[in-house]
């Protein structure tokens, strides 16, 4: 895969998005906007990183879904 070491940076950062959404959760509040824009991060991160997959081209081992 050419983009590994990006789509696992992008999972990291996906991955601490979330923890910070928990802390807040956990902590029993929070601020609405800042939990709000955890979320969002972590589906525009997603998002990239469909779209870093989408631009992978196939090896002639994997099965063609489309």
């Amino acid at each position: 895969m050419k983009y590994r070491e990006h789509i696992q940076n992008r999972l990291e950062a996906s991955q601490a998005s979330l923890k910070k959404l928990k802390f807040w959760i956990n902590r029993g509040g929070g601020d609405i906007k800042e939990m709000t824009h955890s979320i969002e991060e972590c589906h525009d991160i997603i998002e990239d990183i469909k779209s870093i997959i989408e631009r992978e081209p196939i090896a002639p081992n994997e099965q063609n879904k489309y």
